[in-house]
Parts: structure tokens; C-alpha cells; sequence
């Protein structure tokens, strides 16, 4: 079942970038100045008992990171996707990241919030360098597409 709150969040970050040229950065700027929470803040005001101990002390903010991990998570096109990480050992509890071709991806598992060819979109904007000018929120286009 989709959380429609938090979908239309995700629409708003997918049409921001995709359609109106918006940086990442001016992205996170304006979900800020809305005072609309970031994932994990939303979580926990929801009830959820989410944990996790990289944002446990943030002030709630959006961050750049946060948008970029948005528009590249396949799981809003309805992909589940496994084994991006791998534990090094059961007694040390490090964290290795694994290379795309090791990943499990399962399409479809359930209903998408973005279809695939806004995402799609995303992914090759990103690949590009979408940098914002100094005090701007549209991207700067160094390549065009």
C-alpha cells in the first residue's frame, strides 16, 4: 500500500528534477522551506520505531544525499533491489558495498509511485553534470542531452 504523503513527496522531487531543471541542492532548499521532514523525521512522526544511527542526531533537514538517493532508488518504479551492501564479517560488523552486477533485482514486486520513463530520465540527468550556479536552483547544463 503506497503512503500517499510521502508519494507525492517523491513525485514532487521526480518532477522538480525531470521537468522544471531543478538542481538537487534547490530540491533539498525548497522540501526545507516547505518544512516538509525528511525521510527519517517523517518515519519517526508517523510512529514508525525507525533507527538509524547516521540520522538518529540530525536536525531533520533535507540533504543533496538524501535527493540523490531518491531519484536513483529503482524501488519507486516498483523494483526491489538486494545486495547493494555486503557485512565483511557476522563479528565485524563493517559494511562493503558490492558492484552493480552482484545486486538481486526484482521488477515489479509492487505498485509504482514514478513511472519508468521519468525515471529513466533522472538516472541519465544525473549521469550528466547538473550543477547549480552560486545562489541559483536551476541547473547549470554543461553537456546538453
Amino acid at each position: 500500500m503506497i503512503d500517499e504523503e510521502a508519494a507525492e513527496v517523491v513525485r514532487a522531487i521526480y518532477r522538480w528534477f525531470v521537468n522544471e531543471g531543478m538542481s538537487k541542492c534547490g530540491i533539498a532548499k525548497r522540501l526545507n522551506e516547505l518544512g516538509i521532514p525528511n525521510p527519517s523525521f517523517y518515519k519517526r512522526r508517523k510512529g514508525m520505531h525507525y533507527c538509524n544511527p547516521k540520522t538518529y542526531h540530525s536536525s531533520g533537514l533535507w540533504s543533496v544525499k538524501t535527493i540523490r538517493e531518491i531519484l536513483l532508488n529503482e524501488m519507486y518504479i516498483g523494483n526491489m533491489v538486494q545486495g547493494k551492501q555486503k557485512v565483511v564479517s557476522y563479528k565485524v560488523h563493517d559494511r562493503i558495498f558490492t558492484d552493480k552486477k552482484d545486486w538481486y533485482i526484482v521488477e515489479n514486486v509492487h505498485e509504482p509511485i514514478i513511472d519508468v520513463d521519468t525515471f529513466e530520465r533522472a538516472k541519465r540527468l544525473h549521469e550528466k553534470d547538473t550543477r547549480a550556479s552560486p545562489g541559483k536552483r536551476k541547473m547549470f547544463w554543461k553537456k546538453q542531452f
